[in-house]
C-alpha cells in the first residue's frame, strides 16, 4: 500500500531497525574479519558507527528495564 504524494502513488518503504542481537552478531563478524592495510580507515570508522548503533540500543533497553 501507498501514500499519495503530489497526486502520484508512491510506496511507503518498511523502516528498518537493528536489535541488540544484530549488532551483536555484526561486531563479533567484523571483528573476526581480516583487514587489509586500504581498508582499515574505513573499516574503524564503519565499527565506531556499528558500536555507537549498539550502545544506543543498550541504552534504550536499560531505560525501559527502570
Amino acid at each position: 500500500m501507498g501514500i499519495m504524494t503530489d497526486g502520484k502513488l508512491v510506496e511507503k518503504q518498511k523502516q528498518t531497525r537493528f536489535t541488540i542481537k544484530d549488532t551483536e552478531l555484526l561486531l563479533r563478524i567484523f571483528l573476526d574479519a581480516p583487514m587489509r592495510g586500504k581498508d582499515i580507515e574505513q573499516g574503524m570508522s564503519t565499527l565506531l558507527k556499528l558500536k555507537e548503533v549498539h550502545s544506543q540500543l543498550l541504552e534504550k533497553e536499560s531505560d525501559s528495564i527502570i
